[in-house]
């Protein structure tokens, strides 16, 4: 039965129930780990996680977050600096990923170790994620292109001895059928204190 708008349905005609999303209260179904380390020596690593939440569950419609925490170090290596560390998450699939909302959008620069919360936003759904930006800056990454789903965050700059992060928050809506695991990776730059010899370990 179709009506047009402003009529009433017949006496004794019960209409259908609204459909009622299910909201899935931040279930975790996923997580996965993944560390690396430099050749040179295994107190250089760099190591991240991302953790994945249902918030929404409905046909056709189904949102995930995926917030991913990470670190970098090198502070048993006196004669080596970090220059970058970054983390994200990708899937290695061709299914379809939306990534409607995600955090960092932009750098953050900082002249002094500053504490954020980041947090990702998407039509009353939300994941949040807190990180510690050190001097210089860390900036939003997209491994795959922006218009894809895949995200993360690097930092950059030049440490030692502290221990660093890049961490970031997204809202993905899940394809048709599109299975809903991610990967985790992670990769860093170091070289010697005085800025020669740099070298790239990543997984």
């Amino acid at each position: 039965m179709t009506l047009e708008a402003g009529v009433s349905l017949p006496s004794g005609v019960a209409s259908a129930p609204a459909a009622t999303p299910s909201i899935a209260n931040d279930q975790i179904y996923n997580s996965d780990w993944v560390t690396t380390y430099a050749p040179v020596s295994s107190s250089i690593y760099s190591t991240s996680c991302v953790v994945q939440r249902y918030l929404e569950q409905e046909p056709g419609e189904t949102y995930v977050s995926n917030t991913v925490t990470s670190t970098g170090d090198d502070s048993y290596e006196p004669n080596n600096d970090l220059f970058s560390q970054n983390a994200y998450y990708a899937w290695g699939n061709g299914y379809s990923y939306t990534r409607v909302s995600w955090q960092p959008t932009g750098a953050i620069s900082v002249g002094t170790p500053t504490t954020y919360t980041l947090t990702a936003s998407y039509a009353g759904l939300g994941a949040s994620v807190q990180v510690t930006v050190y001097p210089q800056e860390m900036q939003p990454i997209f491994p795959t292109g922006v218009s894809n789903a895949a995200f993360g965050a690097e930092w950059s700059g030049e440490l030692n001895g502290t221990a660093v992060s890049s961490n970031s928050a997204a809202i993905v809506q899940l394809g048709t059928n599109s299975p809903p695991d991610t990967f985790d990776y992670t990769g860093m730059c170091w070289a010697q204190s005085n800025g020669t010899n740099p070298a790239y370990a990543g997984y």
